[in-house]
């Protein structure tokens, strides 16, 4: 049995999968962003008071930013601040003694879907996982390109404006925590970015700024689309199960589109796993190491 965490920004879902079948699901709850150092305690701590050890064959996480699956290193922008302060592949295998897999979370995300789910038989796709920012990855002639410094694919990284002299990414101006952030910010009230897209019809506040992350994640999806010639693009990530979303994203892609003079050649789905993909993504990770 595999013990598989998918890390997030604001929670960490936890599976025991067996056999490819889920035994158990659970989560680790923190509702702030959180440092590597904290997160590890916290994991840790979860280990050590609700599993079984001798049970787990192996450790595997989906983990946000640049990660080095081979040595476990991480790097670059993510959702889980000084994520490099903490080996987590290392300093697991050393307190537990199992093996340990981990690689960054949208890259799990197509892996489940490349293996089992909406990507098997995709030669260039683009796997978008939104959650407190934007996951991503480029799929190229059925392969996952990382890139030589793992950045390929990261638009979660791409300039939106500079402001204040600050460089503001894709992932904090269209994720879901920046849309929260923004309804509070204009209307005085916090929601979690369900209960937004639920006042989508009837709280104008809410269809402006979802309307707002549309246009963004679409322009995004657009250039991207030129630059890999996609064949799909993949929507993961808790917002996927959610037919409004997926709806406007859909219109606005071809409004856009049509714009442009240039025929749209891909669609655009939900992961066949939805908000699972990461956690099978990383119970994958044990089978076979070449994606």
């Amino acid at each position: 049995m595999n013990l598989c965490f998918d890390v997030g920004g604001m929670s960490t879902k936890v599976a025991f999968i067996k056999n490819d079948a889920f035994i158990k699901k659970d989560i680790i709850k923190y509702d702030s962003l959180i440092t590597a150092k904290n997160l590890f305690e916290k994991i840790v701590n979860y280990i050590k008071t609700s599993v079984e050890i001798n049970n787990i064959n192996n450790i595997c996480l989906s983990f946000p930013g640049l990660i080095n699956n081979e040595t476990g290193e991480m790097s670059g922008l993510s959702a889980i601040q000084r994520n490099h302060e903490i080996n987590f592949k290392k300093k697991l295998f050393e307190l537990f003694h199992k093996n340990v897999y981990i690689e960054n979370d949208a890259k799990c995300a197509a892996i489940a879907e490349m293996r089992k789910g909406n990507a098997i038989d995709v030669d260039n796709g683009l796997v978008l996982v939104i959650g407190t920012g934007i996951g991503s990855t480029v799929i190229i002639n059925k392969k996952i390109h990382k890139g030589n410094h793992l950045m390929a694919g990261e638009i979660g990284c791409f300039l939106e404006k500079i402001e204040n002299e600050k460089y503001l990414n894709f992932s904090e101006t269209s994720g879901m925590y920046s849309l929260e952030k923004r309804y509070k910010k204009i209307s005085g009230n916090t929601k979690t970015g369900k209960e937004i897209y639920e006042s989508y019809l009837k709280d104008e506040n809410a269809k402006e700024l979802v309307n707002a992350q549309i246009y963004s994640l679409s322009k995004s999806i657009i250039n991207i689309s030129f630059t890999i010639d996609t064949d799909l693009v993949l929507i993961g990530g808790a917002i996927s199960s959610n037919e409004l979303f997926l709806n406007l994203l859909n219109k606005k892609v071809k409004e856009l589109y049509k714009l442009s003079n240039m025929k749209q050649n891909f669609t655009i789905l939900k992961c066949k796993f939805l908000n699972d993909s990461n956690l099978i993504g990383a119970n994958e990770l044990s089978k076979n190491s070449s994606y």
